[in-house]
């Protein structure tokens, strides 16, 4: 598969989303922009579409965190993504859908209604990061809050889990599906002062696969 039939996919479900979904003009111009943003770093890595898996567009997906991209233009490119992908999986054009266990950043407005900006920098600031057990709970509570995991997928969070150099970490939520999520660099910052000064104090000469 060539770059020009990667680029012919892009044209064929540009068409789709036209003439079968009816989508407006706009709608289709975002589209065209993201996947052309896509198609272009593929032929640059010599990555053919039928190559592509979950890694390629972690990887993609990093260059644009990089480049100072917004959430929310993250968030757009994962979904067209998604929508060009599952179209070429129903289509049966790739053997497989790289984009299933890819989750988007979360928009900057996904604070819970209940709790007020302030009460959430209170609530970081009740551990106090003087001890190991200060750290570790500050950490916590920083992965969290960047991440939105539940609790349960938070202590069941492993060592290999962890990308922090693509600014991403992987979990098993509800039914036993996969998500990888973007984390931020201030929750990242705190995971690696945790693993320097802590991590190894509170096992105590023990070894666990889990984080925390």
């Amino acid at each position: 598969m060539t770059n020009n039939n990667s680029e012919n996919y892009v044209n064929d479900y540009l068409h789709f989303i036209r003439i079968e979904r009816g989508l407006s003009e706009n709608t289709i111009t975002s589209y065209r922009q993201d996947l052309k943003q896509f198609v272009t770093y593929l032929a640059h890595q010599s990555i053919q579409l039928e190559n592509v898996d979950h890694v390629t567009i972690l990887s993609w997906l990093n260059v644009l965190k990089q480049s100072h991209k917004s959430n929310n233009s993250v968030i757009r490119m994962v979904t067209s993504l998604r929508k060009f992908f599952g179209y070429l999986a129903q289509e049966k054009l790739l053997a497989h859908n790289p984009m299933i266990h890819i989750q988007p950043p979360k928009k900057s407005s996904h604070l819970p209604a209940v709790l007020s900006v302030e009460e959430i920098d209170r609530l970081l600031q009740v551990p106090t990061p003087v001890n190991p057990l200060g750290i570790r709970n500050r950490t916590l509570l920083e992965v969290m809050y960047a991440t939105g995991l539940r609790v349960s997928e938070l202590v069941n969070l492993r060592m290999k889990d962890l990308h922090l150099t693509l600014g991403l970490i992987q979990t098993i939520g509800k039914g036993d599906k996969e998500r990888i999520i973007p984390i931020g660099e201030v929750a990242t910052t705190w995971l690696q002062r945790y693993f320097e000064t802590s991590r190894d104090v509170l096992l105590k000469g023990q070894e666990s696969d889990y984080v925390f």
